[in-house]
């Protein structure tokens, strides 16, 4: 076959490239740039030939593509791949019946009409948009093959052009597309039984939320509010004062609707845990509504406020009155609302600075607001209801979203703030991005099948 032959011949240029460094006629460095170039080369080379080796077979068997005709031959088409800049020459086909046009050995491959870059290459670059800036992660999809380059544009691009909902969907290795719904149904009874067996039994379980403040791309002072929220177990020693959360799952994006982000963490919750040997849920945060909301989805939920929270308002209140402040603190211990509006209200009477006042009033409001939240450090002394949701925002939002001097689309927020979560849950965002690929891949062969 021709194809092995042009191989053979490609390979004989990497064979070439050994010799002479073994024999001292290439030094090491200048050897494995030459290694380089000359495989990213058989690559490419091997990708032209088995391309155009299925167009010409497609072409020649008439069986296989039955009802289309052709309308010219020789078109070329370009597509970036892993080896760098890939062109081939494919054949155009008409359906007689159907009247569409399609180059079949396109269909093949997977590539739409206008795709430029392979879905590989569209992976890497996403893996590394997660960590890095649009234009370095485009620079440095593949660092051991300079040629593989993508613009910022195209990078955004791809992340802007995920669906959110195919990312976490359950997807069969062999999905037969074509099952119908009343089997399916039964499929999915069958699995509800079975998951219901290995649900972990918690008495508590823990939930924290919070949000980061990410700038927009065009709008001044204008942020957008990334939400995160995950779930845990409670923590472990894994070291001399050092703790770890117990099988943390997080979830995070823009979510307008508070309401969507909390049955899709009540979802989890439900499929992973049995919630009838569940005694609390303590949802953690800083008091906000959307926070709150959570107590009205989430069964058997309490609120717990923050203690970094709590503590910021304390200190901007009574940071001026140190004595109010140890008193307020104990009042607070002891779960006396009464006395804690009465220290408070003789702190208003005791400075005529119209800013304290307000300041004053503003903790009053907060406190009295987030009361429950407060004492319930009392009733469940036993547990570590500390929170930890600032670090984490800083870790899997701030670090990409907001620390750094740039704005961001709405899309490109919330998209960006999923795939951060993606990772810490420890899911390869690469892989999900094939496999959704994949997927789309196989419902077009079945709908293009004559």
């Amino acid at each position: 076959m021709n194809i092995i032959y042009h191989s053979l011949k490609r390979f004989q240029k990497v064979i070439e490239a050994v010799c002479h460094h073994l024999e001292g006629k290439m030094d090491f460095l200048t050897f494995q740039e030459t290694l380089r170039k000359e495989l990213n080369q058989l690559g490419t080379g091997i990708l032209i030939d088995v391309l155009e080796a299925k167009d010409q077979y497609i072409w020649e068997h008439k069986e296989e593509r039955k009802g289309w005709e052709v309308v010219r031959r020789d078109d070329n088409k370009e597509i970036l791949t892993v080896f760098g800049q890939v062109r081939y020459r494919r054949t155009y086909y008409r359906n007689h019946k159907t009247k569409q046009y399609a180059y079949l050995v396109d269909n093949y491959t997977g590539y739409k009409p206008k795709q430029r870059i392979d879905p590989l290459v569209k992976g890497e670059a996403l893996d590394k948009a997660i960590e890095l800036s649009y234009r370095k992660s485009g620079e440095k999809i593949l660092p051991d093959n300079e040629e593989v380059i993508i613009s910022p544009e195209a990078v955004k691009e791809i992340i802007h052009d995920l669906k959110k909902e195919e990312f976490f969907t359950s997807w069969d290795n062999n999905p037969d597309i074509k099952d119908n719904k009343e089997h399916k149904e039964r499929n999915q009874e069958k699995n509800k039984e079975k998951k219901r067996d290995k649900k972990k039994k918690c008495q508590f379980l823990f939930i924290e939320a919070d949000e980061d403040h990410v700038p927009a791309q065009k709008g001044g002072k204008r942020r957008y509010l990334a939400k995160l929220v995950y779930i845990h177990e409670g923590k472990e020693e894994v070291g001399k004062g050092r703790m770890k959360l117990k099988h943390p799952h997080y979830f995070a994006g823009l979510y307008p609707d508070s309401e969507d982000l909390w049955f899709e963490v009540l979802d989890y919750l439900d499929e992973h845990y049995d919630l009838e040997a569940t005694e609390k849920i303590f949802i953690s945060g800083d008091g906000a509504s959307w926070i709150k909301k959570g107590l009205e989805i989430i069964p058997e939920s309490v609120f717990v406020l923050d203690r970094f929270h709590l503590e910021k308002y304390l200190q901007e209140g009574l940071g001026k009155y140190p004595s109010t402040y140890l008193e307020v603190r104990k009042a607070m211990e002891r779960g006396d609302k009464e006395e804690v509006k009465v220290l408070l209200k003789n702190a208003q009477k005791s400075t005529a600075e119209e800013r304290e006042v307000k300041k004053l009033q503003v903790l009053k409001r907060y406190l009295m607001n987030n009361w429950e939240g407060i004492i319930i450090y009392q009733e469940y002394s036993h547990l570590s209801l500390g929170g930890s949701a600032e670090g984490h925002v800083s870790h899997i939002l701030s670090a990409r979203l907001s620390s750094r001097p740039m704005g961001w689309s709405k899309k490109g927020v919330d998209h960006m703030s999923y795939l951060r979560a993606m990772k810490a849950n420890g899911y390869s965002v690469k892989a999900s991005y094939l496999r959704v690929h994949l997927s789309f891949f196989l419902l077009l062969l079945w709908m293009k099948k004559p």
